[in-house]
């Protein structure tokens, strides 16, 4: 679905074509020079095609990442492809695209038919997620960023309580001092950026583990390692998050 949404908003209100095939391929070893997410075996590929206006070049790289997006102009969150990247990988697909400007794109997902794959050699390392289940209340005045954020640490086991207002974060604390493992607070939010909650927030609870994030990238914020330390914060992240390294941060921190 997201990606035929992706396809009808190229082509837009021209006289177009969305095309989706369906067919099975067999990978070769040499697949991991080009694919280096996918054993050898069979898969099936689930095409979707359009002759749209095409990704320009400087996009192609960012077009999966989290709240990326060409229209929020026109109501884009940037979620629709990094969902459908997600899925895809966490059923041992993968996602690719072809694009030229002007001339359309084509996605293609490899999904690995059942006992199509080689089974992955003894003493290979598999890059494990790094799952909890504890509560974390999250604090950011983008409800965009709440949205993805907190499906994304629900997928990972984690209880999320979210909240878009500094004030309403603090006194869910107030009210429930114990009810919280971790807090992740956005910095830059009306009436008590994100320090400013830190301190109130460890005035109330001290052990309290605290990560601050921020998607500021012009020097606006200038986090150090002793600003941090000041306010009681462990650890410091920039938006938009990279899955894996959410999971390890978090993971540390807990356990710190």
């Amino acid at each position: 679905m997201n990606l035929c949404t992706n396809a009808s908003h190229a082509v837009e209100n021209q006289k177009g074509l969305i095309e989706i095939t369906l067919d099975s391929v067999d990978l070769d070893r040499n697949v991991a020079l080009i694919h280096p997410d996918l054993s050898p075996g069979r898969y099936s590929r689930l095409s979707v095609r359009d002759n749209g206006k095409g990704i320009p070049p400087d996009d192609m790289d960012r077009i999966f990442d989290p709240f990326f997006s060409t229209r929020k102009e026109r109501g884009g969150t940037g979620l629709g492809l990094s969902m459908s990247h997600g899925i895809v990988k966490r059923h041992q697909g993968a996602i690719t695209v072809a694009s030229h400007p002007g001339r359309g794109t084509i996605f293609s997902v490899y999904l690995p038919c059942a006992h199509g794959t080689e089974p992955m050699k003894a003493g290979a390392e598999v890059p494990l997620e790094r799952k909890g289940k504890e509560r974390i209340l999250l604090v950011d005045d983008d409800e965009q960023m709440i949205y993805g954020t907190e499906k994304m640490l629900c997928r990972m086991g984690y209880e999320v309580v979210a909240h878009t207002g500094s004030l309403a974060a603090l006194k869910a604390v107030r009210t429930d001092p114990g009810g919280f493992d971790l807090v992740m607070t956005d910095h830059m939010m009306p009436y008590l950026n994100g320090m400013e909650l830190a301190n109130e927030i460890r005035a109330l609870c001290p052990e309290m583990p605290i990560i601050l994030y921020s998607g500021y990238q012009d020097g606006t914020v200038d986090i150090t390692p002793g600003l941090l330390e000041r306010h009681g914060i462990l650890a410091f992240m920039r938006k938009p998050f990279n899955r894996a390294e959410l999971a390890k941060t978090i993971r540390n921190v807990l356990v710190a």
